[in-house]
């Protein structure tokens, strides 16, 4: 009796999703990170959306800096050890709020096109295009989150998640 109380406590947990953090943040080109994303995480490697920059700077050095003409925006590139991030922002020069979020990781080695199209469903807009001179790519763009894929090779058809981008 005791062994089948324990199972069906730890299915309900997995079903219910209390086995899953809240307090983890969305990290790395992994299909656990396009399903929290999914299921309405706002952060990507420790930033989150609607965050004041000015928390990012405190704890992450901008490698890059750059603005659009009229200022209404603030663009902050990060080299990190997972790839290079850029983080845009409202308002002024280091007070304004995150807006966007774009990760691009160090290699296409994440989960495939087709494990993200189906991890997402059926609402979700998406193209491939083969090309064995320029290459292969892909995206699949779920709301205002978009998942990009490529290969190493011309010759790779296998397409991998090497960019995520979330926008509130």
């Amino acid at each position: 009796m005791k062994k089948i109380l324990s199972a069906a406590i730890v299915s309900a947990t997995v079903i219910t999703g209390l086995g899953m953090s809240q307090a983890d943040a969305a990290s790395g080109n992994t299909i656990q990170n396009v399903q929290q994303i999914h299921h309405g995480d706002q952060s990507l490697e420790g930033v989150r959306l609607g965050e004041n920059i000015q928390d990012v700077l405190k704890t992450q050095k901008a490698t890059g800096y750059s603005y659009k003409p009229d200022k209404t925006e603030h663009y902050y590139e990060f080299k990190t050890s997972k790839g290079f991030m850029i983080v845009t922002a409202d308002g002024q020069k280091d007070h304004g709020v995150i807006k966007r979020i774009s990760m691009e990781y160090n290699k296409p080695d994440g989960p495939t096109f087709k494990e993200v199209r189906h991890q997402l469903g059926n609402t979700v807009k998406w193209r491939y295009h083969y090309d064995d001179r320029t290459g292969n790519f892909g995206y699949v763009k779920d709301g205002k989150t978009v998942y990009q894929f490529g290969t190493e090779s011309p010759k790779d058809r296998n397409l991998k998640l090497y960019r995520i981008d979330i926008e509130k």
